[in-house]
């Protein structure tokens, strides 16, 4: 998701809890480790705040985010 474009910048967590749920703040789509600002991989609910700062924001199996 592109930031401001895509997805707004507030904070945000998913609706139900998902086994292995991974996320990532991105500072660019070139696909380079050195574009992710954060990351995490989790079999709980998560929880990420998105910066207006951020360009990106990535996730795969984590079910619906909704805002906090």
């Amino acid at each position: 998701y592109i930031v401001c474009t895509d997805i707004k910048p507030v904070t945000y967590h998913t609706s139900a809890a998902s086994s292995g749920c991974y996320y990532a703040l991105l500072r660019g789509f070139g696909g380079t480790l050195d574009e992710i600002i954060t990351n995490n991989i989790t079999n709980g609910t998560a929880i990420v705040t998105i910066a207006a700062k951020d360009r990106g924001f990535q996730a795969t199996n984590c079910g619906t985010w909704t805002k906090a």
